[in-house]
């Protein structure tokens, strides 16, 4: 009968030392897998209270002394209380709440619990709290005779400790990954409550001890072990943390490739992710699986409702401490970005075949004019002064020529770029003074348009090469209407063949002729400038018909 009274005692004695360095010794462990600090915190602080708990336990069974029994015993007290606080303050912080945060909460809580520390400690000279008194049964030990202060702050540690609860469950019911793994160990923590309930109704089951500790080494062992990397995925694919950190386009990834969550933002670019949680990005949309594999960092076009913007993947590991637990992938608006490459990129082109337009044509008239000069001056030595002065002529033209390909490498390089600033400018203001110029008649063009937002220069470039254009391919008479956000320019001259049209607005071509080669493909690129799209109708063939599509700026 006395070996199995030791064994008891020593069982409990076990039971104590062993959850008090459990709960001491995965401190470091807790430490080295939370990366949120708040969150580490809490744990720690729960961990460290819950082991010294185990071991005033502990101290109290061991020591003979009936005094020091009971000062084990109010350690016991004061710690144990602690442990809610910190539990509390774990729950919150891993559930992503602010409770913890709140100053008035802090100073709630320690004003309460200083005030239920006094009253434990005064209990010897009051009695409300507790009262003791030694048994030999099943064992020498201290017994505990609670009064109904301990009753009314029990209660109260119940209830707030079931809030922590609620909160952990909360955040599991409402992530988008598997809890199941994390949920068994936190009801583990829970479990040891009976065993208090036990003990106080009967001490024949169960010694009165808080049994607390031992729920909180368990949970340790279960997240921190068992759970592993699911403890912390849990709390990183929760929906609060997400909602309330993160305001962009960003989809989340469990290590099988599967959705798990995604943002408003990313269902508002994305609409069939609204519902893809659970299923594999792979099947709901393969565009964004194929990029993210991808090594190359290319943006991303997508035809919104709010038209087509570039966006750039970036991708990033979501690890728990040495386990990676899934993937982020943040969609990045680059679309101001991507348009402007797109335009040097464009405007890069563009110059690079001016330029072998202008060098070439440059060097055929400088060819021409070489040429011609050369052979008025064996002309004349020969007394043949009329062969002389038509090579003079021809001469003369080619340095005119000469002239108005520098006049376009000039308007290339300076007006080439997209137009910054825009203003309401009148077309027949514009159009008139323009075909003056080009050698057009001013009774022979007709204007039936109105106003326009464009650069006054660049328009009066862009209808002088179209007016030169017409002029040189035998018209006299232009008309422009204007109508839906269209201008329409019409000249009498030699139609282009249909098979010519785009060569015509190629630089270097010389289509439809040697002479115009160069002046359509000028004006285009004027009319890119205003953020314009200029087309010739094909099908138009009583003259040449050009549309201009004006797009808003």
């Amino acid at each position: 009968m006395i070996l199995g009274i030791d064994l008891l005692r020593l069982g409990y004695i076990v039971l104590f030392a062993l959850t008090a360095i459990i709960c001491l010794g995965v401190i470091p462990r807790a430490q080295g897998r939370l990366k949120d600090p708040d969150t580490r915190w809490g744990l720690t602080t729960l961990l460290a209270l819950s082991g010294l708990w185990a071991a005033f336990h502990t101290g109290r069974l061991v020591v003979p002394v009936g005094e020091l029994k009971i000062a084990f015993y109010i350690l016991g007290l004061i710690v144990g209380l602690a442990t809610v606080g910190s539990w509390l303050y774990f729950c919150s912080a891993y559930a992503n709440r602010s409770y913890h945060r709140q100053r008035s909460f802090r100073w709630a809580a320690l004003g309460v619990y200083a005030a239920i520390i006094g009253l434990k400690l005064t209990s010897p000279i009051h009695g409300l709290y507790f009262t003791t008194a030694f048994d030999m049964a099943p064992f020498p030990h201290l017994v505990i005779q609670f009064g109904v202060a301990h009753w009314i702050v029990t209660g109260l540690a119940y209830a707030l400790s079931a809030v922590g609860f609620y909160i952990l469950f909360d955040v599991f019911q409402n992530t988008d990954t598997t809890t199941t793994r994390v949920t068994y160990p936190v009801a583990l923590a829970g479990l040891p409550v009976i065993l208090d309930i036990i003990g106080y109704v009967s001490q024949d089951a169960f010694l009165t001890f808080n049994y607390e500790p031992i729920g909180v080494g368990l949970f340790a062992l279960g997240v921190l072990y068992f759970a592993d990397g699911k403890f912390v995925a849990v709390r990183m694919f929760g929906r609060e943390q997400l909602a309330d950190e993160l305001d962009a386009a960003v989809v989340l990834l469990d290590t099988d490739g599967i959705v798990r969550y995604v943002t408003a933002p990313a269902k508002h670019l994305f609409p069939a992710l609204s519902n893809a949680v659970g299923d594999p990005l792979e099947k709901i949309n393969p565009d964004i699986s194929a990029q993210v594999r991808s090594s190359e960092s290319t943006p991303m076009t997508i035809d919104h409702n709010e038209g087509t913007r570039h966006y750039l993947l970036s991708t990033s590991q979501l690890t728990a401490g040495q386990t990676t637990v899934g993937q982020a992938i943040v969609f990045n608006e680059v679309t101001q970005l991507e348009e402007q490459r797109q335009e040097i990129q464009k405007q890069s082109s563009q110059l690079d075949d001016f330029a072998e337009a202008i060098s070439h044509e440059l060097r055929n008239a400088v060819n021409i004019l070489d040429g011609r000069i050369n052979l008025a001056r064996s002309e004349l030595a020969a007394g043949d002064p009329q062969s002389s002065t038509e090579s003079l002529e021809t001469a003369s033209r080619m340095a005119d020529r000469m002239t108005r390909l520098i006049s376009d490498l000039a308007t290339m390089a300076r007006y080439g770029r997209p137009a910054e600033e825009q203003s309401p400018v009148n077309i027949r203001g514009v159009a008139v003074p323009a075909f003056e110029s080009a050698g057009g008649n001013a009774n022979n063009i007709s204007v039936d348009a109105g106003s326009v937002e464009s650069n006054e220069v660049r328009l009066e470039r862009l209808f002088d090469r179209l007016f030169q254009f017409f002029l040189l391919r035998g018209g006299t008479r232009v008309s422009i209407t204007q109508a839906d956000g269209e201008l329409t320019i019409v000249g009498d001259s030699d139609p282009i063949e249909q098979q010519q049209v785009e060569a015509a607005f190629a630089y270097g071509q010389a289509v439809p002729d040697a002479e115009t080669g160069i002046l359509l493909p000028v004006a285009r690129t004027l009319a890119e400038g205003l953020r314009w799209e200029m087309t010739v109708d094909p099908d138009y063939q009583q003259g040449v018909r050009i549309i201009i599509t004006m797009e808003p700026t």
